[in-house]
This record gives structure tokens, sequence and C-alpha cells, in this order.
């Protein structure tokens, strides 16, 4: 524990690098001792005595005006331990000892672990009618008819004609037809970047569909291969220099840049001399007449022995916008031509207003995710409690751990190229592999410990019902899904939307991309079902079977159900408030309905809405290998 206990106070750089661990052994064994004695609320008082003395050391060191509020404060603070202590000897009227079973020392463990089980009775199953069956199996065909015609089945971006090794190869032409030679000790780094930025969503939304059409591919990124040449090796400043090739999704060549270091010699062109000079790659690399163009600006940046240039020309012809512009820059280090490429450039104001709606709409969207991990944490402390009286599966954490266990490390590994296409030259590359693998490995470690909890605590808290394997149960289970995910696509479609979907193109970034299109949606699926199982789970202990707080159980599912659509992504606060409420109110309906009867049944209805999104995913074809990818793991989650 001691050493542990160091370890985990060794978060800053230290030399040698286990000094920090020898110096907190010692109090380490002192917070040991005192917590084997006389338990853990008194360690922990100590510890926030200690870290209070040291973090408000500045406080009084100050001199500032006014500081001595804060010392105070500090003061009040730090002693609410004492505080409460005196409260509860006014309240006693005197002061008592600690008896010894109140203790650490004076705990005994039970001779025989009190267990918990509910009792047999017969399936709640029989609670759902024959006509409400008979209403949710038609009620789901006519949504898995209807599903189709309310989802989109295209991606408002160019899918990817190419893979990885196509794009490599082009990007080596590259090289050849500019007669630069790579040193051999230079790494390859390939990804794919597909982010919809504020230029997209100003053209979507001040120009609209047809304009950012047209758009697409010259002045706005498309979803393109990024091809990335650096070196991690020798000196670091050297290592500044990097090239960097984007690749359409046809595999043509959409933009080449070359980044030198700071400190590199060149040449040091006049105005004119650099003009002419990005006059004449406006020709060369975009093939447009200077002569069509309006310069914007020219500004030069000064090295210690180089002098830089940008350029920046409007292309007023080819936009289509009552506001904003289609630009051109052209980049210039000493004498050469090092990047050039095209933007729209969005007015000022209206970027202001998006900024502030979208920080809005980001903070909404990080709650909802905190919410979602604190009842993931929530439910694992309560797992873990269960686990320690005996009410706990032990084979099922077992079995859901090392599956998914298992697939994220190998979502890890293929991901790896992804992964590693960003690295900071500054940093050996070692190292950062290092840090990303075991930080990856650690984080699904956590994951799959959490979901793992919930699979293993499920069974011997959820009341006993119906099996779910029954092909009346799978039926009733999938017809509520395809309502689920009819409902869904639905309410997705309301409104305009404010930036356009490209859909999911980052898997064909990884080693295998049908190997990632097809682990993806399991891994999801299984989160999902346990999220939903834990929440269900709550609210039918809770209400003892839906007879009691009803209302405060139904606000609780309504919130829950909030969380749930801010998860993906926050469009505006009114439609996530809207969908969010839709969505909550059907999981309310689902669960007062069908799921109380049959809590079984939630990963049967998660399975059909992952098959559903699965195929349509599949169906847009982003990338060679998606549908194959997508199809397998619809056949895998239906199996499962």
């Amino acid at each position: 524990q001691a050493v542990i206990f160091g370890a985990g106070h060794a978060n800053s750089p230290q030399q040698p690098s286990y000094a920090r661990v020898v110096e907190i052994v010692v109090p380490a064994v002192g917070f040991g001792l005192i917590y084997l004695a006389l338990g853990l609320l008194p360690a922990i008082v100590l510890h926030f005595a200690v870290d209070v003395v040291f973090i408000s050391m500045p406080v009084f060191a100050s001199e500032a005006p006014g500081i001595w509020l804060d010392r105070a404060m500090v003061v009040v603070l730090a002693l609410v331990p004492l505080w409460v202590v005196l409260r509860g000897r006014w309240k006693s009227g005197r002061w008592g000892e600690v008896a010894i079973e109140d203790t650490n020392a004076g705990w005994q463990p039970p001779s025989t672990p009190v267990v918990e089980r509910i009792a047999e009775s017969e399936p709640v199953t029989a609670g759902i009618g024959r006509s409400l069956r008979g209403a949710v199996l038609i009620a789901g065909v006519v949504a898995l008819l209807v599903w189709p015609v309310v989802s989109d089945f295209e991606s408002d971006a160019p899918p990817f004609e190419v893979g990885r090794s196509e794009v490599v190869a082009a990007s080596h032409r590259a090289f050849e037809e500019r007669t630069i030679e790579v040193p051999p000790t230079w790494r390859e780094l390939t990804t794919v970047t597909a982010s919809v930025d504020i230029a997209h969503r100003f053209v979507w939304q001040e120009g609209g569909e047809e304009v950012y059409s047209h758009l697409l591919g010259s002045y706005l990124e498309e979803p393109a291969w990024f091809v990335r040449r650096a070196s991690f090796e020798g000196d670091v400043a050297e290592r500044a220099e990097e090239y960097g090739l984007w690749f359409g999704g046809d595999g043509r060549l959409r933009r080449f840049r070359h980044q030198l270091p700071q400190q590199r010699a060149g040449a040091e062109l006049t105005e004119v001399d650099a003009r002419t000079m990005a006059r004449a790659a406006l020709l060369s690399v975009h093939g447009l007449d200077p002569e069509s163009l309006e310069e914007v600006s020219a500004d030069a940046e000064q090295h210690d022995e180089r002098r830089d240039w940008r350029f920046v020309y409007s292309d007023s012809g080819a936009s289509e916008l009552s506001e904003g512009d289609t630009r051109i820059a052209v980049h210039i280090a000493g004498d050469e031509i090092v990047d050039s490429y095209r933007f729209v450039h969005v007015p000022e104001g209206w970027e202001r207003s998006e900024r502030d709606r979208r920080t809005l709409a980001q903070v909404v969207q990080i709650v909802c995710t905190v919410t979602m991990v604190l009842v993931f944490l929530a439910g694992a402390i309560f797992a873990i409690v269960r686990w320690s009286r005996g009410q706990f599966s032990v084979a099922s954490f077992v079995i859901s751990f090392a599956a998914l266990f298992g697939l994220g490390a190998v979502e890890v590994l293929n991901s790896w190229p992804a992964m590693t296409a960003n690295f900071s030259t500054a940093q050996p590359y070692s190292l950062q592999s290092s840090i990303a693998l075991v930080g990856s490995l650690l984080a699904m470690l956590a994951i799959s410990v959490a979901v793992g909890l919930g699979v293993g605590v499920i069974p011997r808290w959820a009341p006993v019902q119906a099996d779910a394997g029954t092909g009346r149960s799978l039926m009733l289970g999938a017809s509520l899904g395809a309502i689920v995910a009819c409902v869904v696509s639905v309410a997705g479609s309301v409104g305009t939307p404010l930036e356009p979907d490209w859909g999911p193109y980052q898997a064909a970034a990884a080693l295998v991309p049908a190997l990632a299109a097809a682990l993806g949606p399991i891994s999801s699926w299984i989160t999902t079902s346990v999220l939903v199982l834990l929440v269900l789970t709550f609210v039918h202990a809770t209400s003892r079977g839906w007879t009691r707080l009803r209302s405060v159980m139904s606000l609780v599912l309504v919130v829950y159900g909030l969380m749930m659509a801010g998860v993906g992504g926050v469009a505006t606060v009114p439609r996530w408030l809207g969908g969010g409420v839709a969505v909550g109110l059907l999981l309310l309906a689902c669960y007062v309905l069908i799921l109380r009867h049959h809590v079984a049944l939630v990963p049967v209805v998660a399975a059909a809405v992952a098959i559903l999104e699965t195929v349509r995913e599949g169906i847009l074809r982003l990338y060679p290998g998606s549908l194959a990818g997508s199809v397998v793991a619809a056949i895998l989650i239906a199996l499962a």
C-alpha cells in the first residue's frame, strides 16, 4: 500500500525516477497504520489537512491588500472536521469515547456471507397482454417499413474510392514529380481528415445545400486522406521540417505542404518578387488567372536568416454567397512555395455568433457526457458493494470483461495508424508510441471493468423474469427496437440541419477498415445495453416494480433521455431539448408498457437499433470495406 501510495503521488518529473516514491513511503506507512487502527475517515481528514497546509502557503506568504479575507476563509474551511466534532459535542452535551467496535481494529469478518436473493416467482412477462404484444409486433413491422423512408442513406460528402495503399503510392509519385528525396529515416504516417468546421457550417446555413455541394472539394475541404512525412530523430529544431499531402476520395492530390524550421536559412525576397512568385503559383497550382483575382493581403514574417510571405487573394467569381468570400492563400518560405490552398472566409460577426451558440451547445454536451460517466461510475461502485456481499455474478463479469477488453485491444491496434499520424516531432516516436499504447489500453481496461461490473451486478439485482432468448421474446424485442429506431430517425429529420452530415469516415484510417467497421458497433451495443439496463433496473428497484415514486422515476427516465440525446452531439439547445424529451418519453413508454415486465429485452432492443444503424452506415459505402464490415457487425450482433 505504501509503494502504491507513493507511486500515485509521483506525478511530476523527478531524478532519479523513483525519488518521489521513496520520499512518500514513510508518510504512506503512517497513513496505512492510521487506517488499520482507526479506519478510513481519520486518514482522509489527515490527508485533507496536509493538502490544505501545502496548497495555502502562497496565501499566507502574500501581502496583497485584502488577503486577510482569503486567509480567514482557509482557516475556517480547513477546520470543518473540527466544527463537525464540536457540533456533535454540543448536541450530545458531553464528551464520549469511540467504541472499539467502531474502529478497524474491532472489525471481525462475518462467519458466513449474507446473501440476499430475490424469491423465485412467476415470470413477470405475463403482465404483457396478448393484445399489447400483438400491437407491438404490428407496430414493429410498420416501423421497419417506414424506417428506410425517414432515414438518410446519402452522405453530404463524396465517399473514398481508394484505400491507404493507393494513397501512399500516389504520395510517392508526388515526391518524384517534384524531385524531392526524403531521407529513409523519415516516417510515413497516414490518417483521414473528416471534420466539419465553421466554414462548412457557414456555407451550409447561408448558401444552402446546392452552394455547399458546388464549393465542396474546391474552397471547402472534403473528407481526405492525409499523408505525412516527418522525422523523429536528430536535432529537435531540424525535426520541425515535414511534408503534408492531402488526397481526395478519388486519390487525386489536393494540397502539398512543406513545413520548414524557423531557423532554416533562405532567401529574403522583396514584396514585388514574392508577389510575382505567388501569382505564378495561382496559375500553376490552382489553374486560376491572377488577373481575375483581387489581392486581399500580403504579410511578411522575418526570421533570423529568412523572410516568409503569405499572400491572400479573393476569387469573387466563384462565390455564390451573399456574405463571406472564397479565397486562395499562398505561403512562401524564402524563395519556395511551401503551401497553397483555397478556403472560405467567414465574416467575423457570423463567426462570433456561431462560436457563442456552439459554446453553449458544447457545455450541454459535456454535461451529458459527464452524467453518463457518473452513471457508469455509480453502477460500478454499487456493483463492488454487491460483490462484497455475495450479490454478484462473477462469471458474467469475467466473460464480459474479457470480451470487451479483447475487442478494445484489437480496436486500439487496428487504429494505430490514425493514433500515430499526429505525433509531435519534438518528442521521440518510441516515447509517444509507448504513452499512446499504454494510455489507450488503460482506458480500455477502465471501460471494460466498469461495463463488466454492470454486467455482473444486473443478474442478481434485476427481478427474476422470463428468458429473453425465446422466439416470442426475440420478436417482441426486435419489434420494439424497430419502433425506437424509426422514432429516433423521425426525430432527427425534424427541422433544418445546421451543418452537413458526412457520416463516419474515421474507420477508413484503420489498418483493416472492414474490421474497424465490424468491431465498433459491437462495443457500442454492449456499452449501451449495460447503461440502459443499469438505469432501468435502478428505476425498477427504487419504484418497487412501478408501485411507488412513479412521478420521480418518470422524471429520471426523461432526464436520462436528455442525457442520451446530448452525448452524440448538440446542434442547438432547443433541438436538444426537443429531441431529448422525445427520447425520454419513448424510454418511459417502453419501460412502463414492456420493459418493466421483461427488462431482459433491453439488449435485444438495443441490438435491433444497432443493426439498423449499422446497415444504414454500410449502405453509405463511405470507404472500401465499409459495407462488408457493417454486414459482419450486424450478423455478429444478431447472433449474440
